[in-house]
């Protein structure tokens, strides 16, 4: 049985005018890469647009809302971290603590 092979040509699509292109190449091809590559395009895009509003809603500069110097007592209420933390010590250094403490303790 023979085959018999049927040749069919590509399909062109022929552009009367301009050509655009970004690239190179005319419009047809510049709009088939574009619609290759939509998905990558909308990730970078998406992309800057997330960097853009983050660069823009971060303060300019950090700032403290107490004003104070060295030499000086506090002049505000207390001032407590936002949180815990444990100071380890070893039961010398408590012993040694104690013992300075009660020493130099005022007796009123």
């Amino acid at each position: 049985m023979a085959k018999i092979l049927i040749f069919q040509p590509k399909k062109t699509i022929d552009t009367v005018g301009p050509k655009f292109s970004i690239f190179g190449g005319d419009m047809a091809n510049s709009l088939e890469r574009f619609y290759k590559n939509q998905s990558l395009i909308y990730k970078y895009i998406l992309y800057f647009i997330s960097v853009g509003l983050i660069v823009f809603f971060f303060p300019r500069e950090g700032k403290f809302k107490y004003e104070f110097q060295k030499g000086r007592s506090w002049q505000y209420d207390n001032l407590y971290a936002p949180f815990d933390f444990s100071i380890n010590k070893t039961k010398e250094e408590l012993d040694e603590e104690r013992s300075y403490l009660t020493e130099r303790k005022a007796v009123y």
